[in-house]
């Protein structure tokens, strides 16, 4: 589950009511750990609605990148501005429940990894000793694109879960 704006609002809401965290992860199907790091990030925001205007200028490009990058996180324009501005001052976690499955898809690759290199040392082992046929070309190169397409998709994660960091830091820096 995305952590909406709504979503915090819900667990403030339940948290000032005086739930514990896990009360509140049965409630809203949530993972304990997931309401303890909303809890934690929106400390001096909880029970504090936004009320105070901002006007900016802003390039065409600026403007663009903004709209796409709200549309991309499912909020706002206003919503995705103030997750910047959390972000930014330490204070905001972007989809903690994404990040959390994507963490544990690196640590299956990992496994899968490691699978692929112990098939690789006992193979090895086998050939020098001649306990088994010689494996055939064909064989050794798929295992060894095996071990690329896991190395290519854990790159791909991690770089899932550095993307929301590296846009905001291109959108600061006009990288766009």
């Amino acid at each position: 589950m995305k952590l909406t704006s709504h979503i915090i609002k819900k667990i403030a809401s339940l948290h000032g009511s005086g739930l514990t965290q896990s009360a509140i992860a049965k409630q809203l199907g949530m993972s304990q750990s997931s309401i303890s790091i909303a809890i934690n990030r929106h400390k001096g925001t909880f029970g504090k609605e936004p009320t105070r205007p901002v006007s900016a200028r802003l390039t065409d490009l600026e403007m663009d990148f903004l709209i796409e990058q709200a549309a991309l996180a499912g909020v706002s324009k206003s919503d995705y501005i103030r997750k910047i501005i959390r972000k930014s001052a330490g204070m905001f976690e972007p989809d903690v429940e994404t990040n959390s499955k994507l963490t544990g898809l690196i640590s299956e690759l990992s496994r899968i990894g490691n699978n692929l290199n112990q098939m690789a040392t006992v193979l090895n082992r086998a050939l020098a000793n001649d306990s088994v046929p010689k494996l055939y070309k064909v064989d050794r190169d798929k295992i060894e694109d095996l071990w690329v397409h896991v190395a290519v998709l854990t790159k791909g994660i991690k770089a899932m879960l550095n993307r929301n960091s590296k846009n905001i830091r291109a959108f600061k820096d006009g990288d766009l």
